[in-house]
């Protein structure tokens, strides 16, 4: 595994799984699952998928992470799952997309964390900047934000949509120099 563009050298990679999956079908996923192992280490091998082919590779100890659909589930839930996503919720839409509801069911899923032992270089920090303020923003100084939010930078969005809404403590950004 890789470790490259800030993601940690070890940790789950969930293999897909994305139909309703027979019985008769899991000898393949087991093999598919076996052939990442071989690459990626088994420890770092997960599943995506309805209940039943999701548990027969936990239970056969070809996948070690879990993250199940509702979908083909049957209203069943795994108990060792990591994440389950909510088909039963709808989306949300996120810029205009309309994404999945996940819900994390372990404390660990495989998410990245920030933690004291992370580098926090120059690049880290530019890669930072950058989402907040906007594009080519890397370098400390004036801050040009984002087009689709009126040119305004992440908090000076928020700050605007707290002024509009009324939320009490919420001002306008400030009039740019």
């Amino acid at each position: 595994m890789g470790g490259g563009g800030g993601a940690p050298p070890t940790g789950p990679i969930y293999f897909s799984a994305d139909w309703d999956a027979s019985e008769d079908e899991q000898d393949a996923i087991d093999e598919y699952l076996r052939g990442a192992a071989e690459v990626i280490g088994e420890d770092n091998v997960g599943i995506y998928g309805g209940y039943w082919p999701l548990s027969r590779a936990l239970d056969h100890g070809t996948a070690r992470w879990a993250w199940q659909a509702e979908a083909w589930s049957g209203w069943n839930v795994d108990p060792r799952i990591h994440l389950l996503q909510r088909n039963s919720v709808g989306y949300v839409n996120v810029g205009g997309v309309d994404c999945d509801v996940n819900e994390a069911r372990k404390p660990d899923y495989g998410q990245w964390s920030i933690s004291q032992e992370a580098p926090m270089n120059d690049e880290v920090l530019g890669d930072i900047r950058e989402q907040l303020c906007g594009t080519g923003q890397r370098e400390p100084g004036h801050y040009g934000g984002w087009p689709q939010l009126g040119d305004r930078t992440v908090v000076d969005a928020l700050a605007a949509i707290g002024a509009k809404l009324g939320i009490d403590g919420f001002e306008g950004p400030c009039a740019r120099t």
